[in-house]
């Protein structure tokens, strides 16, 4: 797995290439807690090339999703592929890692959340 980094003006993206499984996530682990010790809220995860994802994967985007929360931010996804929504929606995780059609959507999401916009 690969993660490619982008800072926005809104946060930060992260585009996940590969694998997201139990030999990977502590990788995407790493990266998040990188990004939350430097109070980075809002995070976009480009799933577009995202082929696997495993529990340990879900448990990272889920434990990111739980920190930055409480303190007002999210963490948006866009562009999974049918089979990685699946596994989302069989984890009953839907809700909470929100799957958007487009990085437009995903951006617009975060925006609407931003402590300036609300």
């Amino acid at each position: 797995m690969n993660i490619l980094e982008q800072s926005l003006s809104c946060g930060q993206s992260m585009a996940i290439v590969g694998r997201l499984d139990s030999a990977s996530f502590h990788l995407l682990e790493a990266r998040f807690a990188h990004f939350l010790a430097a109070q980075t809220r809002f995070f976009i995860v480009d799933c577009t090339n995202l082929n696997y994802l495993s529990s340990a994967g879900l448990r990272v985007l889920l434990s990111a999703a739980k920190k930055v929360s409480p303190v007002g931010g999210a963490v948006a996804l866009w562009g999974a592929k049918d089979h990685v929504r699946e596994v989302m929606k069989i984890a009953g995780l839907t809700e909470i890692l929100k799957n958007h059609a487009s990085e437009e959507d995903a951006t617009a999401y975060l925006i609407s959340r931003h402590p300036l916009n609300t």
